[in-house]
């Protein structure tokens, strides 16, 4: 992670976008890093998180740097309190619970990093949609979800439509939302998200294809606070592996 670092700082023209893309899901081993984090939070946010931080620098000192999270209506299940401290150390590692946590993870962080580089960086979530793309290569009775995904997910071109939205997108540069970062989706969305927090809105998951929609995520109560401490949680998490990085 350094050295990809040290590299992209070393770069003419330094750096316009971070894309976080790398996500896992459905799968049965190894449950941990070699870190000896969860499989599954370590591989989808502790890891973007990292490299992010790492290049926040490089990016605030351009003309106006992107991060583009990309999250998962799987957010919307996530039990907030398990992101405290250690909490997602306990998430069992290759649970779809833990999943669920670094979607919403990376949506928090999001916000965190909008509100400390304010008019240097901003920091967007994008939602892919069901995708029928790679994350289902070790999906148990993979021929049967294959059947299903070619009928109802959204191709993988469909799927990139939110990230490159997010990457290109003048306007979503230009104000925040009252809540903090752009959570983009898309499809259709009739129905603003109401009751509790784990309400899961199938809107954001399987409706009308539209390319890039924003929409408003469930966050947890007072979301801005619980994004300072899920970045401060997240160094120190980091930090128990015997990796510093910068605050």
């Amino acid at each position: 992670m350094r050295a990809c670092a040290k590299a992209v700082a070393a770069r003419e023209g330094g750096l316009d976008v971070l894309v976080n893309n790398a996500g896992i899901a459905l799968v049965s081993a190894p449950t941990h890093t070699v870190q000896n984090l969860p499989l599954i939070y370590g591989t989808n946010y502790i890891g973007p998180f990292l490299l992010t931080v790492l290049l926040l620098p490089t990016l605030s000192a351009g003309r106006g740097g992107r991060v583009v999270n990309l999250s998962s209506v799987a957010h919307r299940e996530c039990d907030h309190t398990q992101l405290s401290g250690n909490g997602p150390l306990s998430i069992p590692p290759l649970s779809f619970p833990a999943y669920e946590a670094s979607k919403l993870a990376l949506i928090l962080i999001g916000i965190e990093i909008n509100r400390r580089y304010a008019g240097k960086v901003i920091a967007i979530a994008a939602n892919p949609g069901y995708v029928n793309s790679d994350i289902y290569s070790n999906a148990p009775a993979k021929g049967i979800v294959d059947a299903v995904n070619a009928v109802l997910a959204l191709n993988t071109v469909q799927g990139a439509t939110t990230t490159v939205h997010a990457v290109c997108s003048d306007e979503l540069g230009a104000k925040l939302p009252d809540h903090g970062i752009w959570y983009l989706s898309p499809y259709l969305a009739p129905l603003e998200p109401t009751g509790a927090f784990g309400f899961f809105r199938v809107f954001d998951m399987m409706g009308p294809y539209v390319g890039a929609a924003p929409v408003e995520p469930m966050l947890p109560p007072n979301a801005a606070a619980a994004a300072r401490a899920l970045w401060d949680d997240s160094i120190l998490l980091i930090a128990g592996t015997g990796f510093v990085v910068p605050l």
